[in-house]
């Protein structure tokens, strides 16, 4: 199963990640989603320093 994913990374700027993943519950997808949300930041932080 596919499962788009869409987490705001910054003002208004938005990421579209699609998922593939068997059985993606509701939890895994926040879970997921924090994940990916942290490691964005943590790239825009080395990025602009």
């Amino acid at each position: 199963m596919v499962k788009e994913v869409t987490l705001e990374i910054s003002d208004g700027h938005y990421a579209l990640l699609e998922v593939l993943h068997e059985d993606l519950e509701e939890d895994v997808e926040a879970e997921l989603a924090a994940i990916v949300e942290s490691s964005i930041h943590n790239t825009h932080q080395e990025y602009f320093r």
